[in-house]
């Protein structure tokens, strides 16, 4: 706005004139001496130049400030005459706009004195009409519901039920998102259908039908507002599915549309069905064994990890955290997660194509040490004779503090002794090394992964001229043992991976999706292991779909929408309102799908109804009505 600009001018100018005012009044003080003569030159010049610049200011502001008013007018008329709902970002910008006129204003009647007394009474007079603007758009909306609440009572008396003040009004709101929030059974359903009758029959701002899409869940629902369309209003209004608006997409999208694979009300078998044979076909690849394996290796723990808050009390937490024990693949006990976790990895790997000799927590009687007059024969964690290798896996975190669950006196102190006494052990002599991991470690993402690396780089320094390969083992023998003794479980994996699969596209996640966040994120290891393997056979599964051209039933939504993205002009401004029935149902595939159609609608309505607590507020919301 060229009123805001100058007015800033002309405030800066006025203090200009008024400092050398001052500075001009000193330099009069000091004309007896020589400096004096000098300062009021030069501050007269400056003057000189400021006033030209305020004079020409002045000029320019009392044109400004009729042109900027007049705008405001014309805008204030032009939604008087607009005779529609006045949507929240126009209502606020006209708002702002009168306020910006009305700062410049009453900065602009600090300089009263220097405005002629014509312009002076406009800036007054425009102030007192501004307030009357803003007065009668702040009140607006309130007065044009109760006028269309008169012109639509007809309508609203077709309801079986009559709609209440709440519901009426939400039928009229008109802002760019809106949402209607109530219970079960509050009428969300039969406001939104009266809301579509609405739109047809309002005027002068009528909605043809085929310009609005009203979204439910299932068939059934939408097969349901249809008829009561038809019958109460006589309007012919399509109400889709998300999945049948998906399909309508594809089909506008593709010269050859792909088809559904599974189809009917048999879709839940025919899937089950269809990832049990490409399961079975996964199993006999080397990326399918290998995956197995490492699923295997985590299947074994028979614990169910509990946490804090299924204790009542800290110490019953902790005791229960001290009895815990785990089982590797060779039947040995361990103490910890990690410590099978490192044992088993030991027992599914190679180096240079032999088996990796381990043992757990064999006494090291080199180490033997007196202790308060007590013979202590140290055990450390793990030990490979081949290479003259031990492993210790210290329970610390990154500050060398040890699990608060730790029993007895002093326990930390304790561990952390003992932790010293071993490496001095290990640095007094030349014959054995020690590669050391810590409990932080291992809650890190790819633990395993590091810890390969550091054996690896291990082996190398201590024989530099020797290639080291570290190779997983794959043991037939392995997984029909676990299988064997853990069929029911086992024998339910194609299940849990398809399960994983129709999550996983009901989130629009892609197999390239997932692997990123196995790179990214902290899973668990057994979690990894079960990713890994389901995410293989999701490559697989969509691999096979595309090569028949096929979809399946998330991919009528998830594809719709990559279309959406890659074609600019696809369903451009195709609707005036979207309307979503049970909106606090929407999953992120769902709405998804909404934001991609909504990027391509210039100026489309949205409304939707949820129930209290539960509606989405995935999309900005401008106006909630409660019913």
């Amino acid at each position: 706005m060229a009123l805001t600009e100058n007015t800033q001018k002309i405030i800066s100018v006025s203090k200009s004139i008024a400092r050398y005012h001052k500075i001009r009044t000193l330099g009069y003080l000091l004309i007896p001496f020589l400096i004096g003569i000098v300062v009021v030159i030069h501050v007269n010049n400056h003057l000189r130049k400021c006033l030209e610049i305020h004079k020409a200011l002045i000029q320019l502001i009392e044109s400004d400030s009729q042109i900027a008013f007049h705008e405001i007018e014309e805008n204030y008329h032009n939604i008087l005459r607009s005779g529609t709902y006045l949507i929240y970002a126009r209502k606020a910008g006209f708002l702002e706009t009168c306020d910006l006129y009305e700062r410049n204003i009453a900065a602009l009647l600090e300089e009263r004195n220097k405005f002629s007394q014509a312009t002076d009474q406009f800036f007054n007079r425009t102030i007192e009409q501004i307030f009357s603007y803003r007065h009668s758009v702040e009140n607006y909306n309130e007065n044009f519901i109760r006028q269309r609440m008169q012109e639509s009572a007809n309508l609203f008396g077709k309801s079986p039920f009559p709609l209440d003040n709440n519901q009426q009004r939400a039928v009229i709101v008109d802002d760019t998102h809106n949402l209607v929030i109530a219970g079960a059974g509050a009428g969300k359903t039969e406001t939104l259908i009266t809301r579509i009758a609405y739109l047809v029959s309002r005027s002068p701002d009528t909605i043809q039908p085929d310009r609005i899409l009203a979204l439910t869940y299932q068939n059934k629902a939408a097969q349901e507002i249809v008829e009561r369309l038809q019958n109460r209003f006589g309007y012919d209004v399509k109400i889709k599915t998300f999945h049948a608006l998906g399909w309508e997409i594809l089909q506008k999208a593709f010269k050859d549309p792909p088809r559904l694979l599974f189809s009917g009300e048999n879709f839940d078998s025919q899937y089950q069905k269809y990832v049990a044979e490409l399961f079975e076909d996964f199993k006999k690849t080397p990326e399918g064994r290998n995956a197995i394996l490492k699923y295997i290796i985590f299947f074994g723990s028979k614990n169910l990890i509990k946490t804090e808050i299924d204790f009542s009390k800290k110490a019953e937490y902790y005791q229960y955290l001290s009895n815990l024990s785990y089982t590797a693949l060779n039947g040995v006990s361990v103490k910890s997660e990690a410590e099978c976790t490192i044992l088993n990895y030991f027992l599914t790997h190679t180096i240079n194509g032999k088996h990796i000799q381990v043992v757990y927590e064999s006494p090291a009687t080199w180490m033997t040490y007196f202790k308060e007059g007590k013979k202590m024969n140290p055990k450390p964690d793990f030990f490979l004779p081949e290479f003259n290798l031990y492993i210790e896996h210290w329970a610390v975190d990154k500050e060398g503090n040890v699990p608060a669950w730790f029993g007895g006196i002093n326990a930390g102190k304790k561990y952390i002794d003992t932790m010293k006494v071993k490496r001095s052990r290990f640095q007094s002599q030349t014959l054995y090394s020690l590669l050391e991991t810590y409990s932080w470690e291992f809650f890190e993402p790819l633990f395993l992964e590091k810890f390969q690396e550091r054996l690896h780089t291990f082996l190398k320094r201590t024989d530099p001229h020797r290639d080291f390969v570290i190779e997983e083992l794959y043991s037939e023998a392995l997984i029909e043992k676990v299988w064997d003794e853990n069929p029911d479980s086992l024998n339910e994996f194609s299940k849990n991976c398809a399960q994983f699969i129709q999550i996983a596209k009901t989130y629009h996640l892609t197999p390239a999706d997932i692997r990123e966040r196995l790179k990214k994120e902290r899973w668990t290891d057994r979690q990894r292991a079960f990713a890994f393997l389901a995410v293989g056979l999701y490559e697989k599964y969509e691999k096979n779909l595309r090569l028949k051209n096929c979809i399946d039933f998330a991919d009528m939504i998830n594809i719709a929408i990559d279309e959406l993205h890659k074609q600019p002009d696809l369903l451009r401004n195709a609707f005036d309102h979207i309307l979503i029935d049970e909106f606090q149902d929407i999953s992120t595939q769902r709405l998804d799908l909404i934001k991609a159609i909504l990027e391509k609608m210039k100026d489309a309505i949205f409304s939707a109804s949820g129930m209290t607590g539960r509606a989405s507020w995935a999309l900005p919301v401008r106006t909630s009505t409660f019913l």
